[in-house]
């Protein structure tokens, strides 16, 4: 597969460019790179990464039974967990289901008088169909706070995953939602159980229904209307972390989640910087460079180059990857493309990849380098960032995934700059 790095057939000659027009030459050789590196051709979304490269999609069973007939067979059923409104919910229920109000687990909890989503965690609901000898239905409404920015994808995959459960399939519908089918033995009896993940203000809500494997087929379809019959009663809408910005004249401004480090930017001239992100357990200021001894978490690198010094493509990205060289990490395949990151107006053009990481001497856990693209009316802007491999360390993976798409996604010049005047 063409890809940004290991594709050196792109140049973009600045003199050149001097020669023909800034402004029309780089539009016409940045359109020739789309051909060149294959960025027309189809990539993962930026919501669709997760951790098994063999998962199916989700199935749809929905034309196996009416709409109608489910609706007929089922009613409503309306709960706000401890008087919380942003956890009041709806879903619909086949008739004959009966809600279990003996075993829910925020019920034993004390100290009532504080509000459930400050120490949320657990089972919040839990609902049965008529008893059966092989095995009888039943749902589940878990919730839980989270402490930082993560998609519903990425959550859904880790926790059905890190249980070890066979994934039949799995989607996501939104970067707040996303819904998925595994297979799981409870108590020697195998169930089919398709889940339902949604971010509601800072709380990550999982409606599952377990259907035994003997019947699961004749009801399947019935299965998925009730999971997707699920509504929050009051969405809220809130940043599970907090975000910060940095600017630089007119060059550069970009938000960043306030738990990862702003290393002091180096600064060049006005046509050339660099500036650092850093997540780690120890010394924040402390770079993967610095010391491999030291834990990293995420690291993000930011180039900025303008116009009047841009070499070519690939000259461009030997300087981008120099301090891994120089610690004896390589860029290794390429693993996947990335679409789907909604970039602000003045970015003209974004392509993003994800690659492996390599050490020569394995001294070190699997790591990914991520690497975005993007060009601006007067600059170019390389995003690199080094994180820990999804096979390896999952939650952290994600974690830096979003901090990656909130750099990716706010970059750009200021929009006070003059050059849009």
């Amino acid at each position: 597969m063409p890809s940004l790095i290991k594709d050196n057939s792109l140049n973009i000659d600045r003199k050149e460019n001097a020669q023909k027009g800034r402004s029309g030459a780089l539009v016409l050789m940045f359109m020739a790179c789309l051909a060149l590196f294959g960025w027309t051709a189809p990539a993962l979304a930026f919501s669709d990464q997760i951790v098994t490269d063999n998962a199916k999609m989700l199935n749809d069973y929905a034309s196996e039974i009416p709409y109608d007939s489910f609706l007929e067979n089922s009613t409503v059923f309306q709960e706000m967990p401890k008087g919380d409104k942003f956890l009041e919910y709806k879903i619909r229920l086949l008739k004959g289901w009966k809600q279990n109000r003996t075993s829910r687990d925020f019920e034993a909890r004390e100290d009532d008088d504080r509000q459930l989503s400050l120490r949320l965690s657990g089972r919040i609901a839990e609902y049965f169909g008529p008893a059966r000898v092989d095995g009888t239905m039943r749902l589940e409404v878990h919730a839980q706070e989270m402490e930082f920015e993560m998609s519903a994808l990425n959550w859904l995959s880790q926790d059905i995953l890190g249980r070890g459960y066979t994934l039949q399939g799995i989607e996501a519908k939104s970067n707040n939602e996303a819904e998925a089918e595994y297979v799981a033995f409870i108590e020697d009896v195998p169930y089919v159980i398709r889940s339902r993940a949604m971010i509601n203000g800072t709380r990550m809500v999982v409606v599952s229904m377990y259907v035994p494997d003997f019947y699961w087929q004749k009801v399947r379809a019935l299965q998925q209307y009730i999971i997707e019959s699920f509504e929050f009663v009051s969405p809220e809408e809130v940043k599970i972390s907090h975000t910060k910005t940095f600017k630089f004249l007119d060059v550069l401004e970009m938000d960043y989640p306030s738990s990862w480090e702003l290393v002091e930017p180096n600064i060049y001239s006005i046509d050339n910087m660099e500036v650092k992100l850093v997540r780690s357990k120890f010394d924040k200021k402390t770079t993967y460079f610095d010391d491999l001894r030291y834990i990293l978490e995420g690291e993000i690198n930011v180039n900025i180059v303008s116009y009047d010094i841009f070499s070519t493509m690939s000259e461009e990205l030997a300087l981008v990857q120099e301090p891994l060289v120089n610690f004896e990490l390589s860029v290794g395949d390429l693993l996947e493309p990335i679409s789907g990151l909604e970039v602000g107006e003045k970015i003209l053009h974004t392509h993003a990849e994800i690659y492996r990481l390599e050490h020569k001497n394995k001294r070190i856990q699997d790591h990914e380098y991520w690497l975005a693209v993007m060009r601006a009316p007067d600059y170019f802007y390389f995003i690199a960032m080094v994180t820990p491999s999804r096979n390896y360390e999952y939650a952290e993976w994600a974690r830096n995934a979003e901090g990656f798409r909130t750099v990716v996604e706010s970059i750009g010049p200021l929009e006070d700059s003059m050059f849009f005047e």
